[in-house]
């Protein structure tokens, strides 16, 4: 609407045949230079409004990064164990420790043993 408005009073203050008399030319000017000030001043507000959606977009993919990365971290130190339990948990013969009166400590020792392994490997790695 500003830009509509700048050119109509443009026109009017070019056009020697204008409805408006040399005595107003002056505040016609005087329109067309607010009006200009005005599309100027609302240029820079929305500048700045898309600079800041920005800044808060690249705030979300941060913070949604940062939760991606603890959830893999956490996926990374279950995965151990779920994988020993999924095999052991299948009704198969000849496993190791099956056997065993104490397979089960075993196997929850394997379990352990391995998620630290897991652990120091990630921590070495500086993942968190």
């Amino acid at each position: 609407m500003l830009v509509n408005t700048r050119d109509a009073s443009l026109h009017l203050q070019r056009d020697p045949n204008s409805i408006i008399d040399a005595e107003h030319q002056p505040y016609i000017r005087d329109i067309y230079d607010h009006i200009s000030r005005l599309l100027d001043s609302v240029e820079t507000q929305r500048d700045l409004l898309n600079n800041t959606l920005d800044i808060y977009l690249s705030s979300v993919a941060n913070r949604t990064n940062e939760v991606m990365k603890v959830l893999t971290v956490l996926g990374t130190i279950a995965l151990p164990a779920i994988a020993i339990s999924g095999i052991y948990g299948m009704n198969l013969k000849g496993l190791p420790f099956e056997e065993s009166a104490h397979g089960a400590a075993y196997v929850a020792t394997l379990t352990i043993v391995s998620t630290a392994l897991l652990l120091y490997i990630l921590k070495r790695m500086k993942w968190f």
